[in-house]
């Protein structure tokens, strides 16, 4: 499911399941509505079975469950339904069994709307889900409890319910700022008026603070990297820039420092030159990035700040301007 068309796909392919099953049944449903993969059926109770295994007959490779009603009353997706005795229905909102009610925490470092959002989402919900005005209430009282529980204060309850979106504004542009209680609030201000939507970033996640599941890549094997390859006689070193692994360019130096191909790299022109030969096993990645364009910048950053060099160009055009600072700046800070 990594493909940007993966969720199409399987729409597609759902669809065209449930099609050729509500066209080719004999009795079909009186109600069929479906979301991605759930659906919610209103059907002939002796018919259900009936329909499930015929369901289950159009795709050989695709297997649907099936949830029953219980105690009258059957959830989809984040609503709850219940049948009364007068044969009306009910809605309300479903949890699951292993909900928690945890929520951002107030007192997290996190912008103050993105904490309100929490609760207008909260509160929303039970507006537009819940039309009965005693369980409603009833769920407002709930949603006010486990606010306060994840740090709320409680004025700030009957604020939220009461909020109205207003108009969206008009911006001429668009940037992220790493959210810094305080500082980054005022920027926002300032941005905003000069017609710039600012969205807060997190310094840090909790993903990136805990330790990966995963073994680590081994460094040779990483791909989209800035290296550096330094000379076994001197002190002088080669700088560049792959979207491959950094195993795969050393061999294309190998062969053109073997072969004497001054066209294909620069280190040959070194050893020809100088008749010095380079440490391979030394190579390190000085940086590591994805992006072609932010690559060849951090690259272009790296040979100007470095003054033993030996390639034959600066890589990216970059400004005179940041000359004299990338010269006065060491180049383990770049890219920090």
């Amino acid at each position: 499911m990594g493909s940007p068309i993966s969720a199409i796909l399987a729409n597609l392919t759902i669809e065209h399941i449930e099609q050729k099953a509500l066209t080719t049944f004999h009795t079909p449903p009186r109600l069929w509505l479906r979301y991605v993969d759930d659906t919610y059926v209103v059907i002939d109770k002796n018919m259900v079975h009936v329909y499930h295994a015929h369901l289950n007959t159009i795709s050989p490779t695709i297997a649907f469950t099936m949830e029953n009603k219980k105690h009258d009353t059957i959830a989809f997706l984040d609503v709850s339904v219940t049948r009364q005795p007068d044969q009306t229905l009910t809605t309300n909102i479903y949890k699951k069994p292993t909900n928690t009610d945890r929520y951002l925490n107030y007192t997290s470092h996190h912008p103050r709307h993105q904490k309100l959002t929490v609760a207008k989402t909260l509160y929303n919900r039970a507006k537009t889900h819940i039309r009965d005005m005693a369980i409603r209430k009833h769920e407002c009282k709930n949603i006010a409890r486990v606010l306060g529980n994840n740090g709320f204060p409680r004025n700030l309850h009957h604020m939220t319910r009461n909020t109205t979106t207003s108009q969206n504004r008009q911006f001429k542009s668009f940037t992220c700022l790493p959210y810094v209680q305080g500082v980054s609030e005022r920027l926002k201000r300032i941005l905003n008026d000069a017609g710039v939507k600012v969205a807060m970033t997190p310094l840090k996640t909790i993903g990136q603070l805990l330790p990966k599941p995963k073994d680590a890549t081994i460094p040779q094997h990483r791909t989209g990297v800035v290296y550096q390859v330094p000379c076994r006689d001197c002190n002088m070193v080669y700088i560049g820039q792959t979207k491959r692994n950094l195993n795969s360019r050393l061999k294309e130096h190998k062969v053109a420092v073997r072969n004497m191909d001054v066209n294909k790299s620069a280190l040959c022109e070194h050893v020809l030159e100088c008749d010095h030969r380079f440490n391979w096993n030394d190579a390190q990645i000085l940086k590591q990035e994805p992006n072609w364009s932010k690559r060849l910048v951090f690259e272009s950053c790296l040979i100007n700040s470095n003054s033993n060099v030996l390639n034959r160009n600066d890589g990216k055009s970059l400004s005179p301007v940041f000359h004299d600072i990338l010269r006065s700046t060491s180049p383990s800070n770049i890219g920090h």
